[in-house]
């Protein structure tokens, strides 16, 4: 998956729930969580690269995704509960307010000798230092504004599924919240990826990210969407601009780099399971590596 690091330009949504981190859903220190920086998992080996302009963007998630399967089906029981394909603009929590918060934006170089061992194993490449933090789980976005729309609240029925649980009723402790009325300290951390044309003989798009299916059966809930340039059946070079219209403002897909064909905008992929060590501290001093779990 080359998203979001394409030469012809990309945006890229997606998600983090405090599950997929190991954070318990209502531990105090658990919540007011400064994310310092991210990392991603290479798909193989890593190429030396280099991008002018990108911006990494944090918010919370107005969707709670939920992977839950009907037995009966085999298809998802909350579709819609996951990111929009509407526009970029619907994934953020009440983006009136709160909207997100720029992390980094400038030139990104790809030195393959920065790789790292995360404790899960996998090996992990850095993403730009970041020049401002993001608190998570922000306590004093106050009780009067929910998110987590379409699903059956937080935890997800997911984790209890894949503990082999009951699902318990919401308002109990460990489903405090119900699906749209999830507050802030529930909903997941969104990631908002640019990465702006390069225009750049030295910028060439070659390094791959790992994913990991969270629903077979179906593309449905998103735990990503996007929008990214390539070459369509013509070879013709399609680039995407982030928040110019149409493929800026709205997932429209990508293109499949040898297939040439499009892809949609929210296949059924997301990180691999643990892709990423989301490097996060919990106001004002304690910090931790926050390495997920698969509830896949």
């Amino acid at each position: 998956m080359q998203t979001p690091l394409s030469a012809l330009g990309s945006r890229l949504q997606t998600v983090w729930r405090h599950i997929d981190m190991n954070l318990s859903v209502n531990a105090i220190t658990d919540i007011d969580l400064d994310v310092e920086g991210l990392a991603w998992a290479p798909f193989g080996a890593s190429f030396s690269d280099f991008f002018k302009n990108i911006r990494i963007d944090l918010a919370h998630s107005k969707f709670a995704p939920d992977e839950a399967i009907n037995p009966q089906t085999a298809l998802p029981v909350y579709p819609t509960s996951g990111l929009t394909e509407e526009s970029f603009n619907a994934n953020i929590f009440e983006i009136a307010d709160h909207n997100e918060k720029i992390a980094y934006q400038g030139q990104y170089s790809i030195n393959p000798n920065s790789a790292f061992l995360a404790p899960s194993g996998i090996v992990m490449m850095p993403w730009p230092t970041f020049t401002s933090t993001y608190t998570w789980r922000d306590s004093t976005y106050g009780s009067k504004k929910f998110g987590g729309p379409n699903g059956n609240g937080v935890n997800p029925d997911q984790y209890f599924i894949v503990l082999g649980q009951t699902v318990p009723a919401t308002g109990t402790p460990l489903k405090p919240w119900a699906g749209g009325a999830v507050p802030s300290l529930g909903l997941p951390l969104l990631l908002d990826f640019r990465t702006y044309p390069a225009g750049d003989p030295n910028t060439k798009g070659l390094n791959g990210f790992q994913v990991a299916l969270a629903v077979t059966s179906s593309s449905k809930p998103e735990f990503r969407v996007f929008s990214t340039g390539g070459l369509d059946t013509q070879q013709a070079p399609k680039t995407v601009v982030p928040d110019i219209a149409p493929d800026g403002t709205k997932p429209t897909g990508g293109y499949y780099p040898r297939a040439r064909l499009r892809e949609p905008p929210a296949p059924r992929l997301r990180r691999a399971a643990p892709r990423c060590t989301t490097a996060v501290s919990t106001s004002p001093s304690k910090s931790r590596a926050c390495t997920r779990t698969s509830t896949t």
